[in-house]
């Protein structure tokens, strides 16, 4: 039985607990080219495995994804459908100092109703 394991060159000894940091792993330049900035093309092409892993992955998956994702949709869909929108400021630097990455001045943006969207 195993008593240790040697992963990046440290040393993960037997009855350790261990956590997988995501932010780490989404923002990390070898796996990302500029992770800072803001390219949902990024994800055009299929990624390496666990690369990516906003709901974790393995046996403790969050048990919501697939309602979580569908959610995501409708409202995106119903965001963009029914409103014109207009960006504020064009800064694109993200604030790196924080939990999850942000735009340093917010994004501040107006939305405008379209008359017609039935929302």
């Amino acid at each position: 039985m195993m008593m240790y394991v040697v992963m990046a060159g440290k040393e993960i000894k037997k009855g350790w607990k261990v956590n997988v940091d995501a932010t780490c792993i989404h923002l990390d330049p070898a796996l990302y080219k500029d992770p800072m900035q803001f390219n949902p093309s990024r994800f055009d092409e299929p990624q390496k495995p666990y690369s990516f892993i906003p709901y974790g992955s393995g046996p403790r998956t969050c048990l919501g994804i697939n309602m979580a994702n569908m959610t995501m949709l409708v409202f995106l869909h119903r965001l963009t459908s029914g409103y014109k929108w207009t960006v504020d400021d064009l800064d694109p630097r993200l604030e790196t100092k924080t939990h999850l990455p942000k735009l340093r001045s917010g994004c501040p943006i107006t939305l405008k109703a379209l008359k017609d969207s039935g929302i």
